[in-house]
């Protein structure tokens, strides 16, 4: 194989690997978490007990160790998630902070919401303990 093919075979893959990122993921998030906290109508702390595959995405439930806004006093809750680029990939019991928004009767997230490993939201979790 040619040098010539070689760079064209790399190239291929850098425009299909790009293509397939999530649009948010090109965002600087952690300078809005502050206005992320405002947006979102439900924010809480929660370990994975159960990740369920469908046609359209995913369903997590969580064990709710602490509600920051939103449905107080509730101890799970169904986190739902369409099958996208964007689409965050829980992993049964580890811990996660979730931000939702409600699509009809139900809590949806993705990337674009700051939704992360709880171990990795040291930022947030300042900002939400201030209240």
């Amino acid at each position: 194989m040619t040098l010539k093919n070689r760079l064209w075979i790399l190239l291929s893959f850098c425009i299909v690997s790009a293509s397939s990122a999530c649009v948010c993921s090109y965002w600087t998030p952690y300078d809005e978490v502050e206005d992320r906290l405002k947006i979102y109508p439900f924010i809480a702390a929660g370990k994975a007990l159960k990740v369920k595959s469908t046609k359209k995405g995913t369903i997590t439930t969580l064990e709710l160790l602490k509600v920051y806004k939103g449905s107080e006093g509730v101890k799970m809750v169904k986190v739902y998630q369409d099958r996208s680029d964007c689409s965050l990939h829980f992993s049964i019991g580890h811990e996660y902070l979730v931000y939702c928004y409600m699509d009809g009767k139900h809590f949806f997230t993705d990337q674009c919401t700051l939704t992360k490993p709880l171990q990795h939201a040291a930022k947030d979790l300042e900002l939400l303990n201030k209240d």
